[in-house]
This record gives structure tokens, sequence and C-alpha cells, in this order.
């Protein structure tokens, strides 16, 4: 799914829409658990870390800027989170 396809299903979890949440989760949860997986080289604490982006998302989705890459926006999140694992 390209960055564009993801724009319409960011805007319709921002409105409330639940089934566009799955969506969005769907769309990009292989992509930021491989990076998950690239980063602690552990898959117990992939799944575990790719659960709390996911949270993190939901949580700031109020602040993503529209217009700008969600994706992107995202993996920002992804790995500042994998970092802060990484110090602790």
């Amino acid at each position: 799914m390209t960055a564009a396809d993801l724009e319409p299903i960011v805007e319709r979890c921002v409105s409330g829409d639940e089934r566009a949440w799955e969506e969005l989760v769907d769309a990009t949860a292989d992509d930021i658990y491989r990076m998950a997986v690239s980063f602690t080289r552990r898959r117990p604490e992939a799944e575990d870390l790719t659960q709390e982006v996911f949270l993190k998302l939901w949580q700031n989705l109020d602040r993503y800027e529209r217009g700008s890459s969600f994706r992107a926006w995202a993996f920002r999140i992804a790995r500042n989170l994998f970092v802060d694992a990484y110090r602790r």
C-alpha cells in the first residue's frame, strides 16, 4: 500500500472509525515488525515492541500532521521507541 493510499485511512481513523484503524494496522504492521526484529534480533521482544508502537501511534494520532507521510511518522515513532527500549 502506498503512502497516498494510507491518507484516506488515516483521516477515517482521526474521525473515530475503528475499522479504519484495523486497516491501518494491517497495512503497516509487517513493516514495523520487521524493523523491530532487525533492531532487537529477538522475535518475542520485537512482538512486544510492535504492540507498543501501535499503542503509541493510537495515543498520538491527533498529533499526526495531515499531508505528511504517515508511514514516515510511524517509523520515526517506532525507531524512537526501539532506541528507548535499547537504553533500558
